[in-house]
């Protein structure tokens, strides 16, 4: 029986975050008069400005807080265990390195996969806005993304992690009072098919193989074979 003492933390969930927030880095859209505005994007900043102004509602805070629009927030809202990748938790991962470089080989028990669900959210003062930034995810995404992700750094190895659009939304909000400016919302769901990683064993690499060949009757030796791989 493992104990939690026992395992590692792999910083895997954090990567994978991070990941995700990446590739919606060069979301842009395009005013009519030709300027080109890169959409900037946090982690879960949507409740902070929000949670801001209803703590300083005064004109100056207001007006502050809007000029930031456009602007992308995402964040992790949940993760379940993927019973369709599931394979044999006995099967055994090996580093990917140049045996004949190296001493020991660092292993793990087969990893473990998991679905982890990500909300994004998308805010912007106009109609034209939010369609720009909606019709470059969507087109990303058809139906999803695959993304080549190191995150396995113990055995020197990459995945490839898919993300899927699950789900969107879009839909008008006031700030304020009804003659404040208007500004939209949309909201998409997705999942990331990630894996999460077991402990890591070293051990020696087998650099000499020695054979003694005995007589079944004298148990006397009759050859010795020794192999260099």
């Amino acid at each position: 029986m493992h104990s939690l003492e026992s395992y590692k933390y792999n910083k895997t969930i954090t990567l994978l975050t991070g990941v995700f927030g990446a590739v919606f880095n060069e979301i842009k859209i395009v005013r009519a008069d030709g300027k080109t505005i890169l959409v900037p994007i946090s982690y879960a900043i949507q409740q902070k400005y929000d949670a801001r102004l209803k703590q300083n509602p005064d004109i100056q805070t207001s007006l502050k807080i809007q000029n930031i629009l456009p602007r992308l927030s995402f964040k992790l809202v949940s993760w379940q265990r993927d019973t369709d990748r599931m394979l044999s938790k006995y099967h055994q991962l090996i580093e990917q390195a140049n045996r004949t470089m190296v001493t020991e080989l660092s292993s793990q028990r087969n990893r473990v996969p998991y679905k982890f669900m990500y909300e994004v959210n998308a805010k912007t003062k106009t109609v034209d806005d939010m369609l720009q930034i909606i019709e470059q995810i969507l087109v990303m995404f058809n139906p999803s993304l695959n993304v080549v992700v190191k995150d396995n750094k113990d055995l020197n190895v990459t995945s490839a992690i898919n993300i899927a659009l699950v789900d969107s939304q879009i839909q008008d909000m006031f700030e304020g009072s009804f003659e404040d400016d208007q500004y939209i919302e949309t909201s998409f769901s997705f999942a990331l098919d990630g894996w999460l990683y077991m402990p890591t064993a070293t051990s020696k690499i087998i650099t000499k193989v020695i054979t003694n060949i005995f007589d079944l009757d004298s148990s006397e030796l009759l050859d010795t074979n020794i192999e260099v791989p």
